[in-house]
């Protein structure tokens, strides 16, 4: 564990326990949810922790936090500091100095923290939802004059600038108070079934029913509570790979500057001398109007960039996209997944770019290539690629023919069956894959499935065993297939075998789960 995340967890015990003794729910979230189920703890890198808490619970703590707020410790909100220019709560250990630069400008919330997002009630109304979607946006803005939240306000600068003149008529608090009084309004009812998070540049919606009655998950050698249906909410926060490690350029820390050992206010006040806050602020302020200027040029060019790289892509690529070729036909024929899906990857890559997928842009391609290609992707166990691929093509009835729709509910199904591994509904995951597993019996999820499921339930291991290795013969550099070999050898009493193939997955894989199944043997001799 590292030094800072010692004195985060130190602030996560003093959290829970104030919640414990005044019966308060809350729920790991975010990188911390991810790290207690992927790592039993911390993301190795994380240098925070994220909770999330109902606006009525939080209203509970708020009433009761004075009571049992350890020493040099300070809860930080709009509703116990007006000038707070943040919506994220932040629980701060005022012995310490984690700055970032936007805190410079109110002195407050310096210090290391714990960050706490409240989980509002939303309206089911699909027009009042994107009414409220707008407000929430604009609220964000007006919290944080001095820097951009969230780009979605370009879509909203008129309101935005309406409620910043009625500022100054009417003065930040009255306006904020009004804006909160229409964004609260929504009881946490049953009808209620959406909570919405304000996370930073980020709006986020999930479904009420993944929160529910928390489930304990294990985080550093303790019990804290997660939403209960807590597979789903990383699906959605982190994507169908949620389970995979990042590579070392991929993994996200803060930009701080970080003294652990000196209070915040002692470092502030060391360079407060030599600021004049009020000019500071105003540099700011006028700041963050040229740079939503320059965040609609950007856009606009960000668009014209995409829109010339379409029809490069379209004009460079069309030998692979105007029709099958002979060869890619052979591949789809004889099962040779990896090899089709290299042969199409250069128009996977163009069309799922950022450029053309951020904005929309469907490549012209011909119904039997975009078929093959999302075939290679699916069996591959890509499915969410080629979901994502297949719904830039929705709306060309030419090329989104039936056979994409039903490729379209097998990728639905996969996920589904995952899903309910995840969640130990494994009658439920049986049925999903039965549906497919005749048709499509080399897709990589619902086969290793069937394997899996023949070991809960006692079937020959040794057919098992010959199963699994005619499906490497397809898919060599599966490291779900070579952990699979691990448990099969190991279960017929091969146990030198068995750890062969083990120290072969930990050398490949990058899923943290089947890391934390793998004997700790294997793992020291793949980093040896």
């Amino acid at each position: 564990m590292l030094d800072e995340q010692i004195g985060l967890l130190t602030l996560l015990k003093e959290f829970d326990s104030i919640c414990r003794k005044h019966h308060i729910t809350y729920y790991l979230e975010g990188g911390s949810l991810l790290g207690a189920v992927r790592h039993k703890g911390f993301l190795p890198w994380d240098d925070d922790i994220d909770l999330c808490i109902t606006r009525a619970e939080w209203k509970k703590l708020l009433a009761v936090i004075d009571q049992d707020l350890p020493p040099n410790r300070e809860i930080y909100c709009y509703e116990r500091y007006p000038q707070y220019l943040r919506e994220t709560v932040k629980y701060t250990n005022l012995d310490s100095t984690v700055l970032f630069r936007n805190h410079i400008l109110d002195g407050l919330a310096a210090g290391q923290h714990i960050d706490l997002f409240i989980l509002d009630p939303a309206p089911s109304d699909p027009k009042e939802l994107e009414e409220y979607k707008t407000l929430a946006t604009i609220y964000s803005e007006l919290m944080t004059p001095v820097y951009v939240m969230c780009e979605d306000i370009l879509d909203h600068r008129e309101e935005y600038n309406f409620y910043r003149h009625l500022m100054k008529v009417q003065g930040r608090e009255h306006v904020l108070e009004g804006l909160r009084k229409k964004l609260y309004a929504y009881e946490d009812t049953e009808d209620c079934t959406t909570y919405y998070l304000r996370w930073g540049n980020k709006h986020r919606f999930f479904d009420k029913a993944m929160f529910g009655t928390p489930v304990e998950v294990e985080f550093e050698g303790g019990l804290y509570p997660a939403p209960q249906q807590y597979h789903r909410f990383l699906r959605a926060e982190f994507g169908d790979t949620w389970m995979m490690v990042p590579k070392a350029s991929q993994q996200e820390d803060h930009d701080t500057f970080d003294c652990y050992g000196i209070p915040n206010k002692d470092f502030i006040a060391d360079y407060t001398p030599f600021l004049n806050f009020e000019d500071l602020r105003q540099t700011y302020i006028a700041r963050k109007k040229q740079n939503m200027r320059k965040l609609a040029l950007k856009r606009r060019y960000d668009r014209e960039r995409a829109e010339m790289l379409h029809i490069l892509y379209e004009v460079a690529l069309e030998p692979i996209t105007a029709a099958l070729s002979p060869e890619a036909q052979a591949l789809l024929v004889e099962d040779r997944h990896h090899e089709l899906a290299a042969l199409l990857q250069p128009y996977c890559d163009a069309q799922l770019s950022p450029e053309l997928a951020d904005h929309g842009l469907a490549m012209a391609v011909s119904k039997e290539v975009l078929y093959a290609a999302a075939v290679s992707l699916i069996m591959t166990g890509r499915y969410w690629v080629a979901e994502r691929m297949m719904a830039l093509h929705k709306d060309n009835p030419a090329v989104y023919t039936e056979h994409i729709e039903q490729l379209a509910a097998l990728c639905a199904d996969i996920r589904g069956c995952i899903l309910a591994c995840e969640e130990q509904r494994f009658a439920d995951a049986a049925l999903l894959a039965d549906r497919w597993i005749e048709r499509y019996p080399l897709q990589i999820n619902l086969a290793t499935f069937k394997i899996e499921q023949g070991l809960r339930e006692g079937a020959d291991t040794t057919a098992l065993l010959a199963r699994t290795e005619a499906l490497l013969t397809h898919y060599p550099e599966s490291d779900t297939l070579m952990y699979l070999m691990g448990r099969l050898h190991t279960a017929l009493g091969h146990t030198a075998d068995g750890m062969e193939w083990y120290t072969r997955c930990a050398a490949v894989t990058r899923n943290g789960l089947i890391m934390m199944e793998l004997p700790a043997e294997a793992m020291q001799a793949a980093q040896d």
